[in-house]
């Protein structure tokens, strides 16, 4: 295929082969899954799919070992190696606590999958919206306080969670009634690519890998395309990001995923050079002395200039606000914290048309806006 051989430098090369000694069943023979891993850029989980099984290992984003280890199958009476959790697929119904996820399987056209959700304010899907007002989806709170009690009612075949705090509550008790919890990684991946690529783990739960895969290949050929058209720009201009919470501003670390994003669009972060996949914590004074100068700013979080000096009068000194050069996606924050992810070319479009004016690419804009007209 020609995106393997595009990116066979990233995270897998090759074939990827499993053989795994299997306890008895109808006999002891070994279990042997030879398969080409479709990983591309995803670092936190791995996928291998065969004739009769689908192996997921989900791996722990700080220490690169294999946390969770699932077996998905068709068939309860088909064989799985030791070791695994035996997963029926396609599930029946799902409870993804993440706007992300949604987002996966909106695109797989699933939603009809979702019984339960964090909480409805955070969604723009309006099939989402019409079953939260059904009553046919539930909303049970956000991993850091789930309604236990409605959440065994709805009893979803899968839960989804970030895994902020690893395991998560109450999950022995849960699966010992059947409901699996299942960690979601994305917001850990280092490249916009890799976020995007867990559309496969909601495609093989759903049974519909094949999709999932089409989708990504589709999406990053696209990606790649618009990476190409932002090296032709003349310019690389200088941006900062992000925005402040009481005396902290928060900005993306150089390895995170919004970082990598910047690069690909050919732009010139300030701290792209720190280390980190998460936010760096800095101060507001830090922020304005290396960026008084800097020529754009990038997600500040609010939806006009005028509410962003009313919270910080200051502001008005960083060249990017005097300049009229603030950009966000915040005329509609669900619909980006949906939808982004799992369109990261979206993205990368949005930036490149309003950052690199002289690259002509003739798209609409998806997300982002100059906030200051």
């Amino acid at each position: 295929m020609h995106l393997c051989r595009m990116y066979r430098f990233t995270f897998f090369l090759g074939l990827f082969i499993f053989i795994i000694t299997i306890g008895c069943n109808s006999n002891s023979k070994p279990l042997v899954l030879e398969k080409k891993n479709s990983i591309y850029f995803a670092k936190h989980f791995q996928l291998v799919n065969s004739d009769t099984l689908i192996l997921l290992h989900i791996l722990d984003p700080e220490k690169n070992i294999i946390e969770k280890k699932y077996a998905l199958s068709r068939n309860s009476k088909t064989a799985i190696p030791i070791g695994y959790l035996r997963i029926m697929i396609p599930i029946k119904s799902i409870t993804p606590l993440s706007s992300t996820q949604i987002g996966m399987l909106s695109v797989l056209n699933q939603e009809q999958k979702i019984n339960g959700i964090a909480d409805k304010n955070y969604v723009w899907n309006s099939k989402v919206q019409t079953g939260v007002k059904n009553g046919q989806i539930v909303e049970v709170g956000n991993e850091g306080m789930i309604a236990l009690e409605k959440l065994i009612k709805i009893k979803p075949s899968i839960v989804m969670y970030s895994g902020f705090g690893k395991e998560f509550p109450h999950q022995k008790q849960l699966e010992q009634i059947g409901i699996q919890c299942i960690p979601n990684y994305d917001w850990k991946e280092m490249n916009p690519l890799g976020k995007a690529e867990w559309i496969k783990v909601l495609g093989a739960f759903t049974d519909h890998l094949a999709e999932a895969e089409n989708y990504f290949n589709e999406i990053a050929k696209e990606y790649d395309s618009l990476k190409k058209s932002a090296k032709k720009s003349k310019i690389s201009p200088s941006v900062f990001s992000g925005n402040i919470t009481g005396d902290i501003w928060y900005s993306p670390a150089g390895d995170s995923f919004t970082a990598q994003l910047f690069k690909d669009a050919n732009l010139n972060y300030v701290y792209k050079s720190t280390k980190g996949t998460g936010s760096l914590a800095l101060s507001f004074e830090k922020i304005l002395s290396e960026n008084t100068k800097t020529a754009y700013w990038i997600n500040p979080e609010h939806p006009t200039l005028k509410e962003i000096i009313e919270i910080n009068p200051k502001m008005i000194f960083f060249d990017a606000v005097k300049n009229r050069n603030v950009f966000c996606y915040s005329k509609n924050m669900n619909y980006y914290w949906e939808m982004s992810a799992i369109q990261p070319h979206h993205v990368l479009s949005d930036l490149i048309q309003l950052l690199h004016p002289d690259v002509k690419l003739q798209k609409k804009l998806y997300f982002y806006q100059n906030i200051c007209q």
